[in-house]
């Protein structure tokens, strides 16, 4: 892990991939220029597979440390509107989930 941060240290902002984004914040390495780039793309992509899971970039940015978020609350504003926004899809989806579960196999 420790090499791997090294080098995406020296690797320049605009060739971070989502797998970069989710190491190094997930490591609270340069939060003040990673995160916003981390919302950029989650903006669009919220459950974005960064490299292990569907929303793996997600919880990497939702981890950060309160005192990040305290100083930059207009940055949490904006998670917090993705979060909403993926509750708002899940409890949309609940009731033709259900339904579509009830049915029996054909």
């Amino acid at each position: 892990m420790i090499k791997t941060c090294h080098a995406l240290r020296r690797k320049p902002l605009d060739e971070f991939t989502p797998a970069d984004l989710r190491v190094m914040i997930g490591q609270q390495i340069g939060l003040s220029r990673l995160v916003p780039l981390a919302l950029d793309i989650l903006d669009t992509h919220p459950l974005i597979d960064a490299e292990y899971y569907p929303g793996d970039l997600l919880s990497s940015v939702l981890k950060v440390d309160a005192a990040y978020w305290e100083e930059h609350q207009s940055e949490w504003i904006d998670a917090h509107g993705i979060v909403d926004g993926l509750l708002r899809a899940i409890d949309d989806l609940s009731e033709p989930i259900e339904l579509f579960r009830s049915l029996t196999q054909p």
